[in-house]
């Protein structure tokens, strides 16, 4: 519901959570119980993991791969090539971590993403069932070893949400806690039945005296179901009020790991045997792994195709199909392969080997830049149009990335030596913002040369705003603070403001210009760029595929995020009544006809590499047409 409906549920996210407390709940009950009987065998547990897992993966991963052979430009079959092959081996969560950064693309023109989760999973399951047995052997105490690790993994969580978010959300040492607070109940749930039962029984009783009941409960129900109702509950909030913009997962995963284990601790609770057992539920149940499979690609692709968020109606369509390609992959392909007549070693040498298969076929496409030669890329003879089908830019230089631009994950210590250094210069400019204040920094560089210091002091998701605290950049307030302080110190003669406006909450804004107006600094505000709804390169593409026009379109009023122009408005009030300069680069580069695609002949005068940023050509052409900020 989350990815198709994100505004219904905006915490629907956790359910990544409530599946791993009831994965290690599950798993590690069989581990548990093999090794206490001196029956675990590794080639036994494996096998059943790869008939569990590997039939309805394989399936899922050659559609993607064939459907993307007629859909995808060669850039997006190149990285599903890659995510193909990082999900055939499991490691999904790892190559998506070390995507992230300020220049990966969007989340959800990716149609694998979802695997990160499995990869999670099955990392644990290579890890935890070896640590499991080796406990065993040496007679060590079980439940000792799970909670230390448990706790040890919590404590790396808690600390890598204030140092690197992206790299606690994927990390498996990170995430291993919520898999092993299931092994922790099913530890209890085998070896202190009496305790536990004992201790239920009298928590049981007191809440009967407490209530008022006549009858005393034999079977502990109360208990079980006021347990089974906390969870019920916590899990309720954790859907309906966390959301994306808060740090996650941190301390905040708490809610649906506590609020799962209190729902396995109540099997007879009324909400479970009656409610959660319920033939409808227990149908979704058994396609669980199938519908989570098919589900996120058929969005992601319906999203590539539309070049931009779905409709309602084919959201809906995708929900409903994804759910009738689970019943049939449950029916005809996992049950068969599961339970069927096959030999169990030679199912598994068949899936092993043709996970492989499909897994070098992902990585082959990866390798061969997304076979740029295929059927779609064959129909484009125009040579602008061929440019545009291979078009990169790569901003880590232009931009200065990692000294001048800082990523999300570094702080202001990282600042390098972020200024030009001409000779005998009276005049200066200190640009301040996120990277679309960084994207102006070739076109200053251009345009004043040896004549003015340009001093570039931006971030990643961090606009110029005082006291601002983001969850995509952590380190963003004390950013900005030493920003304001090298202001004071050095008292610039201009200042430059710039950002995507439309991602921020405006409202801190005017008091930080407020602030910068006592340094006497004379101030600018540069208004957002076209927005476009997707990569500009491949709208321009689709003109042509779609027989809109024989060449690229200088202009074009579609499909343009109409927000951004909300959002000039705003800003051009707000200039005004404070008293500062405003430029507006939307009514530089846009008019009746549309906005600027391009200024020139060939693809390297296209406006944005992206959906907004300037490359260092279209930086030069926007910032030429700026008024002289030393007039």
């Amino acid at each position: 519901m989350f990815h198709a409906f994100p505004s219904w549920l905006k915490g629907g996210f956790i359910g990544v959570d409530v599946f791993f407390v009831i994965s290690g709940y599950l798993i590690s009950t069989i581990i548990f119980e093999s090794l206490d009987k001196g029956v675990f065998s590794f080639s036994e547990f494996y096998a059943r993991r790869i008939k569990r897992i590997f039939p309805a993966l394989i399936l899922v991963l050659i559609v993607c791969f064939a459907f993307g052979w007629f859909a995808l430009l060669a850039d997006e079959y190149k990285q599903l090539g890659k995510h193909i092959a990082a999900g055939a081996g499991f490691v999904s969560n790892l190559m998506l971590w070390s995507e992230s950064g300020y220049f990966d693309n969007a989340a959800d023109t990716k149609p694998l993403l979802h695997l990160w989760s499995l990869g999670i999973e099955e990392q644990f399951y290579i890890v935890w069932p070896l640590l499991m047995w080796l406990t065993w052997k040496r007679n060590f105490n079980l439940i000792t070893i799970t909670a230390l690790v448990a706790i040890a993994s919590f404590i790396l969580n808690l600390k890598g949400v204030s140092q690197d978010l992206v790299a606690t959300f994927y990390s498996p040492q990170t995430r291993f806690w919520e898999l092993l607070s299931g092994s922790l109940l099913a530890w209890c749930t085998l070896y202190r039945q009496s305790f536990s039962a004992n201790l239920a029984k009298k928590a049981n009783q007191c809440l009967c005296i407490l209530l008022d009941r006549e009858k005393q409960d034999a079977n502990s129900q109360t208990l079980a179901n006021l347990l089974s109702f906390v969870g019920l509950m916590l899990l309720s909030y954790g859907f309906w009020q966390i959301n994306k913009d808060l740090i996650y997962p941190g301390k905040l995963a708490l809610v649906p790991v506590v609020g799962t284990i209190l729902l396995l601790a109540g099997p007879k609770a009324w909400i479970n045997h009656t409610l959660l057992s319920n033939k409808i539920l227990v149908g979704i149940g058994l396609i669980s792994y199938p519908l989570y499979l098919w589900h996120w690609p058929l969005l992601s692709f319906a999203r590539i195709v539309e070049s931009g968020a779905p409709t309602l109606a084919i959201r809906i369509l995708a929900v409903v199909l994804s759910i009738l390609l689970a019943w049939l992959t449950y029916l005809v392909i996992e049950r068969p392969i599961r339970f069927g007549k096959i030999g169990k070693k030679s199912a598994v040498s068949i899936l092993v080997l043709l996970m492989l298969g499909v897994g070098g076929a992902g990585y082959y496409v990866y390798e061969k830049d997304g076979l740029g030669n295929r059927a779609r890329m064959k129909k484009i003879n125009d040579k602008f149009a061929q440019d545009l089908a291979n078009f990169k830019y790569d901003a880590f230089l232009d931009w200065r990335f990692e000294t001048c631009f800082l990523d999300v994950n570094q702080s202001y210590k990282d600042f390098g030596s972020c200024k030009s250094t001409p000779l005998n210069s009276t005049n200066s400019i200190l640009i301040w913002g996120d990277s679309y204040a960084a994207h102006l920094y070739p076109g200053l560089k251009s345009r004043y040369g040896e004549d003015v210091i340009i001093e570039q002091l931006t971030a990643s998701k961090c606009p110029p705003i005082l006291g601002i605290k983001l969850p995509g950049n952590p380190n963003c307030k004390e950013v900005n603070t030493h920003i304001f302080k090298t202001i004071r110190a050095k008292l610039p003669i201009t200042i430059i403001l710039s950002a995507q406006w439309t991602n921020y909450d405006l409202t801190q804004l005017e008091s930080s210009i407020l602030e910068l107006k006592k340094t006497g600094a004379n101030l600018y505000i540069i208004g957002s760029v076209p927005q476009w709804n997707k990569n500009l390169p491949k709208l321009l593409l689709e003109s042509y595929e779609n027989g809109i026009s024989q060449v690229a379109p200088y202009r074009m009023n579609s499909p343009l995020n109409e927000y951004a122009f909300e959002i000039e408005s705003k800003l051009k009030r707000m200039a005004k009544n404070l008293g500062i300069n405003y430029v507006s680069a939307q009514e530089i580069l846009c008019n009746k006809e549309g906005c600027i695609t391009r200024f020139g002949q060939d693809s390297s005068t296209l406006m944005s590499a992206d959906t907004g940023h300037l490359t260092a050509a279209s930086s030069k052409y926007l910032v030429n047409k700026f008024p002289d900020f030393f007039r």
